[in-house]
């Protein structure tokens, strides 16, 4: 009965999963595509929606803080921080060359922290569900992939300020592609295991 009622659950997680799954590797597979054919434009374009977003939260916020203004509630730092989003999205439209290098080291940076806590999370999943589906190993191999990412941008592009961008984009359409390819079997495999 026990293993009846897990089978069950298993379908029915791989069910809810495999499409979400499946879209995850397209999306990064396409990311790859993009980020190989036009490297410094990837990452110029990543800038610019950063700052464009930077600059409507800005203006969200000033609009939000003279709107609780008028209920007495405290407004001041919502009008600072929004006048701050404005400030830094224009700096980044009108100095685009050396916010995109800026934008690129730092993003690298996070890119990094992220890779390697999100691998071992992965890493982590794929050894807790060993027992309760198939093909675990993906998973963890997508982690582990995700971590050698992660210590490949710390120990090669991090140290080289001047290598960042080009390498970063690389390093990030490397990266995709791999990942792209994993979960796009591993959403075949979850796929069947639905059915």
């Amino acid at each position: 009965m026990a293993e009846t009622i897990g089978r069950s659950l298993q379908k029915h997680v791989a069910g809810e999963l495999w499409g979400w799954t499946l879209a995850r590797g397209v999306i990064a597979i396409a990311l790859a595509v993009c980020v190989a054919m036009w490297p410094l434009g990837a990452l110029f374009a990543f800038t610019m929606v950063f700052a464009a977003f930077v600059f409507i939260d800005g203006i969200a916020s000033i609009i939000a803080g003279f709107r609780s203004a008028r209920q007495h509630e405290r407004w001041g730092w919502l009008v600072f921080r929004g006048i701050t989003g404005v400030l830094i999205g224009l700096l980044f439209v009108g100095m685009p060359l050396v916010t995109t290098a800026a934008y690129a080291y730092v993003s690298i940076a996070l890119l990094a922290l992220w890779s390697i806590l999100a691998g071992l999370f992965e890493i982590g999943a794929a050894i807790r569900l060993r027992k309760d589906i198939e093909g675990e190993w993906m998973l963890g191999l997508s982690g582990l992939f995700t971590v050698v990412l992660g210590g490949a941008i710390i120990a090669l592009v991090l140290p080289n300020p001047r290598a960042t961008i080009l390498s970063a984009a690389w390093l990030i359409a490397i990266y995709a592609w791999v990942a792209g390819v994993i979960l796009v079997v591993q959403a075949l495999r979850l796929r069947r295991l639905a059915k």
